[in-house]
């Protein structure tokens, strides 16, 4: 089972250009948060895949991390159903943390068994493979696993 949602704000007319590295203490090339290994998994499966089709590598977003990180805490917990519910919460929470302007943000979620089945499962779904695929710069993820076995996933994608 999976979800796809993206959001454009006004994209600057230079939105073509490449990332050129970090601009302030949110863009890393690893996290500055604690990641448990499906998401380092996930980070890597997504950058290889980007790299394989001529896209910038992602670079982590703490905060984006973050709130990945809660949000799929909340879906395992079940205090949310399995939805994009909250993603504009998140967004702003995002924005607020970050001196950069973010441009564009997107969001996939998953519940599988594994990094790399929640991944596949992606890559199958136009909507999803088109955040992973998309125009952004920033990447944060969550996954965690519910009491009854299950992994939830969240990756959110940011545009700065």
């Amino acid at each position: 089972m999976m979800l796809a949602c993206e959001s454009s704000i006004s994209l600057n007319p230079d939105s073509s250009s490449q990332d050129n590295g970090p601009r302030n203490n949110q863009d890393s090339q690893g996290p500055n948060v604690k990641v448990n290994e499906f998401e380092k998994e996930v980070f890597a499966l997504v950058n290889n895949h980007r790299s394989a089709k001529g896209k910038n590598r992602l670079l982590w977003h703490d905060q984006a991390t973050i709130e990945a990180q809660d949000h799929s805490q909340d879906m395992a917990a079940f205090r949310v159903t399995f939805s994009h519910i909250g993603f504009d919460s998140r967004i702003n929470r995002i924005k607020a943390k970050d001196s950069d302007k973010i441009l564009k943000t997107g969001e996939n979620i998953a519940k599988n068994s594994s990094a790399q089945k929640a991944f596949n499962a992606w890559l199958l779904s136009s909507g999803h493979r088109r955040n992973i695929e998309g125009d952004f710069t920033h990447t944060g993820i969550g996954s965690i696993k519910s009491s009854n076995g299950s992994w939830y996933f969240t990756q959110i994608f940011l545009k700065k």
